[in-house]
């Protein structure tokens, strides 16, 4: 495998990867040990920023490190207050975690916004929108192509770049 495969196998989602998952870096394998696993990382992170493009960005990385800036994403796109928490609702996608935040979508709206706050899946049922991570939800409400969007949820996150 070129570096740049590698590079870009290293950048591809969770949920646009196909078939068996042999061609993982060896830091996301589970048999590597942790002190291997960092090491591993740092190197994979290195030869992706050789490799890829300068606008290039790690999804994955990104929606997990904005999960931990909630408040000051939701205040950027523009939602409104949370109303509640719910756990696990029965018309949740079964394959996502289900730790749910509830929100008015816009502050005047009546409906409302749900994030998983574990993996950043979100939906607005009565708009039958929904989106696989936070970098989608700053896409469809900022009206961003996903690389802007990429950029602008690193910047929300005070991020130098959408790479690791």
């Amino acid at each position: 495998m070129t570096p740049v495969e590698r590079a870009r196998l290293f950048c591809t989602s969770w949920h646009q990867m196909r078939g068996p998952r042999v061609h993982l870096h060896r830091s996301a394998q589970p048999s590597c040990p942790p002190d291997e696993r960092q090491r591993a990382w740092e190197d994979e992170c290195r030869n992706a920023r050789l490799h890829l493009q300068p606008y290039a960005f790690h999804r994955d990385w990104l929606n997990f490190v904005a999960l931990d800036h909630l408040p000051a994403l939701c205040a950027a796109v523009g939602t409104g207050p949370a109303i509640t928490t719910l756990d696990k609702p029965l018309w949740w996608p079964r394959e996502e975690p289900g730790r749910v935040l509830v929100l008015q979508a816009t502050p005047d709206a009546r409906h409302c916004l749900f994030i998983d706050r574990a993996s950043g899946f979100w939906a607005v049922p009565v708009l039958s929108l929904r989106g696989l991570d936070l970098l989608d939800l700053v896409s469809a409400r900022l009206r961003l192509s996903t690389t802007k969007a990429a950029w602008r949820l690193a910047k929300i996150c005070k991020l130098r770049s959408p790479m690791p």
